[in-house]
């Protein structure tokens, strides 16, 4: 749908629609409006908090549109008193044709379509036409891909669905192939933010003629390959090993994962928490904690690998991938997945929530796609709890034996 309104044309169509509204007419809106006869002004606001207004209230807003001081038309009408003085006049359309302009006002251009000329995908998502959404994570890298002309200049415009407002997020020239991948770092968007993205990519021969992309909407989550939908007990495994990449006084990073570090913590090749540097090579042998927190009960310093190793069970899978360890690991077409139960190779479908893995990823990789995947992976088990002590037989006592009887 296009989203473009001319206010002089909605007017006449206010005016028109008033002079011809019947009985009949009021009727029909009645019945189609009848949950605003229970939710009443709360239909306001529900619909000016989650930003969703469509013509539809404008088509619906003539039946009510009785004047200052006027008793509401129809019971449903209440729920079109924008600012509750218990009539709708044009002043409650007017707050309602301001919404519309602010909810319709992050692009102009909600129906252009990914081309050769002007493509965008977020996190290996196709994007989607709107109002669908994609996911972005909060804890996770997110990874915008431009595409378009080679040598091509481009700008990633980054609205906010909420406030309408604004801004250049990226702007630079593609590669030689026509693409500019931009990695967003972790904690970028905040939890739950709405955010509409768009790109445009300018001719190469005029500049001044620009291709957009699709506008495609992104709702922040957690983690995006998939949302966590299982969420571990304590003690289950977290283990990793890769290159440090933060040490505070209690807490070690390895890429965006931190392990908390407990007095009764271990070593192994380095005497403690102080002595590790960042760049050093480390295995992380942990445990899931309270509030899905990491514990690392054991920390050994080693050589470097060619690639990170991260151990633990699924928590979510989704079309890029899955969750493990609270964070997105993605997969490609290039990613093998093997069985260790079966010893066959399989693929994406085999993996299950709850399965204990191994997943490897590049160690040069800024965006956590995995190498390869390892499913059922040996898990010592949980320790069983010690048998209690039989206890000791009561010692019976002598009954004498009876008389002799002939």
């Amino acid at each position: 749908m296009k989203f473009h309104l001319n206010q002089s044309a909605v007017a006449l169509t206010i005016v028109g629609t008033l002079l011809a509204s019947t009985a009949d007419a009021q009727q029909i809106r009645h019945a189609r409006n009848k949950t605003y006869r229970s939710e009443s002004r709360a239909t306001w606001a529900r619909v000016h908090q989650a930003k969703e207004l469509s013509l539809l209230e404008f088509t619906d807003i003539p039946t009510c549109l009785a004047g200052p001081t006027a008793e509401f038309a129809l019971p449903f009408c209440e729920a079109y008193d924008a600012n509750a003085d218990n009539d709708v006049d044009l002043r409650d359309f007017a707050a309602y044709q301001r919404q519309f302009m602010q909810d319709t006002g992050c692009f102009s251009l909600w129906d252009a379509a990914n081309g050769p000329q002007a493509s965008l995908t977020i996190n290996r998502n196709a994007a989607t036409t709107y109002p669908e959404t994609i996911l972005m994570g909060e804890s996770d890298l997110n990874l915008l891909v431009v595409e378009g002309e080679p040598l091509a200049a481009f700008e990633v415009t980054i609205c906010n669905y909420s406030s309408g407002t604004s801004e250049t997020m990226r702007s630079g020239q593609l590669d030689e192939t026509g693409r500019a991948e931009i990695v967003v770092p972790p904690a970028r968007f905040a939890l739950n933010e709405v955010l509409v993205f768009q790109a445009t990519v300018a001719d190469t021969v005029s500049p001044a003629v620009r291709y957009t992309s699709m506008a495609t909407r992104a709702h922040t989550i957690r983690t995006m390959s998939s949302r966590v939908d299982w969420i571990l007990p304590l003690g289950s495994l977290a283990d990793i090993r890769g290159p440090v990449t933060e040490v505070t006084g209690n807490t070690i990073n390895v890429g965006n994962l931190t392990f908390q570090v407990r007095p009764d913590t271990t070593f192994a090749n380095v005497g403690s928490l102080a002595e590790i540097v960042l760049g050093n090579w480390v295995v992380i042998a942990g445990e899931f904690g309270p509030g899905s927190s990491l514990i690392a009960f054991e920390i050994g310093v080693e050589d470097a690998k060619p690639d990170v190793r991260l151990s633990g069970r699924v928590q979510g899978i989704g079309p890029a991938g899955f969750v493990m360890l609270g964070v997105s690991i993605f997969t490609s077409s290039s990613t093998t997945f093997y069985d260790l139960a079966t010893d066959t190779w399989v693929d994406l479908n085999a993996v299950e929530p709850g399965m204990p893995i191994e997943v490897r990823v590049a160690v040069e990789a800024l965006y956590p796609s995995a190498i390869t995947v390892f499913l059922n992976i040996p898990v010592e088990p949980e320790p069983e709890p010690e048998p209690e002590p039989e206890p000791e037989p009561e010692e019976e006592s002598e009954i004498p034996a009876p008389p002799f009887c002939s």
